[in-house]
């Protein structure tokens, strides 16, 4: 805990300067609802087109308002109004696309629930059956979870923000330091490459495999950005297994570093046995789809030896979705066994690889705390004077790697425990609950029956904050909660 003297030099944020950060944003969080605008228009869809533009407008306004402040975003940017900027953002995304994902008979509450599992890439939802409402509908929850996969930052990085201080800043945001190749900028345009060439690649194999390049365009956009919005009320139960490994192989995608692919085209196939992070990830679906399939088996009537071989298919599938917090689904997770729920809720709190468009504590993390149990387990055998320090890939653990993973994982697990109190008080089933709010908590989306409409005012609002402090990591929004960030020391 910092001490008295660290309190006194702490700096508050100043306002001017967080409204001038927000405003070099705007241009790029007003591609939200930008983009989905000539798609309403080309589907003679005028009242969503409408509802789109609105919010660019308002966005692009705000811009112009804040060219006056945008000498100040050269100087220097603290790293609290930097993180308070980012969660700001997700906020404003979610804002902006609220108006467009309320069909007539959906209330406010779940129109916004819907725009933030959109913008933090969840993909929780309030639509029973998505495929009752229109195609721009569809279009612009699909494209918002594109978006918010790691778009908002990166394209921000790439096309709007000046090079400073700014970029440097928010660029932390999104990955790691060992990350960093080049400039910010020039990280965040490879990024954005890999990003859309990943998904045209998936479109391109969804579309030839299912004969319709809506649904495949649909899919590819929140299968890359490990979202899993459905345009269908029962998620791909109905696709074809061909269709659904690409699925899993183009989540699997998004769930590495996506600097990993940019390394893996400059080193070759090398690079595979450097990554620790993408090879921990293959093993924890592996081992997972097995102990889902056999602890199903076990439970169902009959036993291992009357289960239907489709069911490891299953088991794989719900792995591999849960593992990188995707959130498509095969079986309903919430009638399954619950065993097999709990192995997926530990895999959701794993989650996927730091750098990925994939949510949960991140696998280098869990890595991290690994080696700190095991060097605590150490130091209890050694001699009294010799010392052992954590280690990870042959190397020492980083005294800042280290406090950031323990301090995430205890205000992941502070969220989860407060969220399902909540959940609980509001009646919901305590299984489900649970479930519920670590898919919230790690931006997965898998269901186990809580999420709907009917859903009490309570649980909803809980699910929202949950998958916001999950998307920004907890920091940027507690920051804003915090008297010392507005008054310093």
């Amino acid at each position: 805990m910092a001490g008295k003297g660290a309190a006194v030099l702490a700096r508050p944020v100043r306002p001017r300067m967080v409204a001038a950060c927000f405003a070099a944003l705007a241009p790029s969080l007003a591609l939200a609802p930008g983009v989905p605008v000539p798609v309403a228009l080309l589907l003679r869809d005028w009242e969503t087109a409408v509802r789109c533009a609105v919010p660019v407008v308002l966005l692009l306004g705000f811009w112009a308002l804040g060219r006056r402040w945008s000498a100040l975003t050269v100087s220097d940017v603290q790293r609290n109004e930097a993180l308070l900027v980012s969660g700001l953002s997700f906020i404003a995304g979610a804002a902006a696309l609220a108006w467009p994902l309320k069909p007539q008979e959906v209330p406010w509450d779940a129109a916004f629930f819907e725009a933030v599992s959109a913008i933090t890439s969840t993909g929780l939802t309030m639509f029973p059956d998505p495929s009752a409402h229109g195609p721009a509908l569809l279009f612009v929850r699909a494209w918002g979870q594109w978006y918010g996969g790691l778009a908002i930052l990166v394209l921000a990085l790439s096309l709007t923000v000046r090079p400073g201080v700014l970029s440097r800043r928010l660029g932390r945001m999104e990955a790691s330091e060992s990350d960093f190749i080049g400039g910010t900028r020039a990280r965040a345009k490879r990024v954005l490459w890999v990003y859309g060439a990943l998904t045209a690649a998936c479109i391109a194999a969804l579309w030839a495999l299912t004969g319709s390049g809506w649904e495949a365009l649909l899919h590819g956009l929140t299968a890359v950005s490990t979202a899993g919005f459905s345009s269908h009320g029962d998620s791909l139960a109905g696709w074809d297994w061909p269709a659904r490994a690409v699925i899993m192989v183009f989540a699997l995608a998004g769930a590495v570093s996506l600097l990993f692919w940019w390394r893996l085209r400059e080193d070759g196939p090398r690079h595979l046995l450097r990554d620790r992070e993408a090879q921990a990830l293959v093993v924890l679906i592996v081992g997972g789809a097995a102990l889902i399939a056999l602890l199903e088996a076990a439970w169902r009537e009959g036993g291992i030896w009357a289960v239907d071989w489709s069911l490891f298919g299953h088991a794989l599938f719900l792995s591999a979705s849960a593992q990188t917090t995707t959130g498509y689904s095969t079986l309903d997770p919430g009638q399954m066994a619950p065993a097999a729920q709990l192995v997926m809720m530990a895999q959701m709190m794993v989650g996927a690889d730091l750098g990925s468009t994939g949510g949960g504590l991140k696998v280098a993390r869990v890595l991290v705390l690994v080696a700190i149990v095991r060097t605590a387990l150490l130091s209890t055998a050694l001699p009294r004077h010799a010392v052992a320090k954590p280690r990870t890939h042959g190397g020492p653990v980083h005294e800042g790697a280290a406090q950031t993973a323990m301090l995430l994982a205890l205000l992941y697990g502070a969220t989860i425990l407060v969220g399902w109190g909540v959940c609980l008080a509001a009646d919901a089933p305590p299984m489900a609950a649970l479930f519920e709010v670590i898919s919230a908590t790690s931006t997965v989306g898998l269901s186990a029956g809580v999420t709907g409409l009917e859903a009490p005012g309570a649980v909803k609002a809980t699910l929202i904050v949950c998958m916001l402090l999950g998307r920004v990591e907890f920091l940027a929004l507690l920051i804003a909660l915090a008297p010392r960030t507005w008054k310093g020391g």
